[in-house]
Order: structure tokens, then sequence, then C-alpha cells
């Protein structure tokens, strides 16, 4: 069985084959993967209520909900296309610290779908903002990530890592999923429909806080100007190098030209 999961959640030949940091992130990865998919889940049930699925009362029809959905994704696209366009070039500088920005954007998205069920007359409005939020957040996240798997891949394996990380994630994804389940009927059963939202808002922070670890244990080999500041200052007071740097990295504005990192420093 031992044999079975290393061969199955693992690249071949780990870990000489990957970087030091990479099975702590994934660890700290898969219960934030969890925990997205539960907070996705509640958001895609609000929005569900606020087209009227489930509710006759508000007799919403087949092409009035689906016109409604259309609308939101077209003003979530839009979003994805601005990003690569517009902001393509900054990733490589500071992924980590890109990668929260994206959070960000995707916990106001969730928050805004979620405020649907709230005030189903402005469906459009918050639910097209909402994706438009999505979609930006999204379009940082894939970059980022791609940047993430191809410092893990030490043995220029960046095949074998991307397709253990689909294991990953459609294994957290399976979990999440049968979470937002259980998550969805305990909502239902206290006939309160409301308590969605303090719900989601509990999942969403435990969410965020599980990202901001698994980013902060990555230790990626070369340094950008910020970077450098942080070590050189760390080496002057005497503190040690550079595994410490990881955990403070964004601290600091970016800037957008790299260099390689120093043996002194």
């Amino acid at each position: 069985m031992s044999y079975f999961c290393t061969g199955f959640f693992l690249p071949r030949g780990y870990p000489e084959t990957v970087t030091p940091d990479y099975l702590r992130f994934q660890l700290w990865a898969i219960p934030a993967h969890i925990t997205g998919w539960m907070s996705t889940s509640l958001a895609t049930s609000s929005l569900l209520k606020a087209v009227g699925v489930g509710n006759s009362a508000v007799g919403a029809t087949a092409a009035a909900a689906a016109i409604k959905w259309i609308t939101k994704d077209g003003i979530g696209a839009a979003g994805r296309v601005l990003v690569g366009g517009r902001l393509g070039n900054v990733f490589d500088e500071d992924p980590k610290r890109w990668r929260m920005v994206a959070e960000a954007f995707l916990t106001v998205g969730l928050a805004l779908e979620i405020a649907t069920a709230f005030s189903p007359a402005n469906f459009i409005v918050l639910a097209g903002a909402g994706n438009l939020s999505r979609a930006v957040g999204r379009g940082m996240t894939n970059p980022c990530f791609r940047i993430i798997q191809t410092h893990f891949a030490a043995a220029s394996n960046v095949g074998d890592v991307a397709a253990k990380e689909e294991v990953w994630e459609v294994s957290a994804q399976l979990l999440g999923l049968a979470g937002s389940v259980g998550l969805l009927k305990a909502i239902e059963a206290t006939g309160k429909p409301e308590n969605v939202l303090g719900v989601w808002a509990a999942v969403q922070v435990l969410h965020s806080l599980l990202r901001y670890k698994s980013l902060a244990v990555l230790q990626f080999p070369s340094v950008n100007q910020k970077r450098a500041c942080l070590l050189a200052a760390a080496h002057v007071a005497g503190n040690p190098l550079p595994g410490q740097l990881a955990k403070v990295i964004w601290h600091l504005h970016t800037t957008r030209r790299a260099v390689p990192e120093s043996k002194e420093a």
C-alpha cells in the first residue's frame, strides 16, 4: 500500500527528482484545495437559489436562468483577458505574492456570489461582478502555479510533477465536494438558509490561511531585488539564511528586476 501511494501521488524518483519543499507544499495545499471546493460549492448554491432553482415562488424559467448565467460568465471571461493582456509580465518576479493577491480577488468574487441569495433582483450585477473578480483571480493563479510547478521539477520532470499535481488536486476536489454536501445538508436542516453566509465565511478564512501556509514553505533558488534586500539585512544581523526568507517574502514591494543569488548572501 505504501509503495502504491508513493507511486500514485509522488513523481518518479522522489525525493531526488523534486525540490525539498515539494511535499511540505502539497501537505498544506491539499486542505487548502478541499476548503476551496467547499467554499465554491456554497457560493454556487447561493447562485442557484438566486436564479430561482428549487424555488417555485420565484418561478424562473429555464431560458431566463440560462441568460443570467451566460451573462455572468461573459463578464468573467473579460476579466481573464484583461489579466493575461496587461499583467502577464509581473508574475515571474514574485509568484507567491501574486498568488495571495489572486486569493483576495477570489474571496471577493465568492462573497459577491453568496450575496446573490440575499438579493436575487440584483443577480446580474452581483454575479457579474463576482465572476469578474474570480476570473481575475484565476487569471493570476494559473501563471503563478506554472512557475511553482517548474520550480518543483528539480530533474526537469515538469510533466511528471504536473501529472501528480492533478492527482493531488482531484483527490482534494472529491473530499471537498463530499464535505460540501454535508455542509449544505446541515444548513438545510436548520431551516435557515441565511446561515450559508456564516458557514462560507468560516470556510473561506480557513482556506485562505491554508493557502498562505502552503506558499510560505516555498523556497525559490534565485532572488530578485526584494529578496536580495532581505537576504542582505539578515546576513548583516547574523540571522539564519535563506530558509526564514520564505516566510516574509511578500512583505516588501516587488520590483521587476531579478538577479541570481550570490553565494555570499
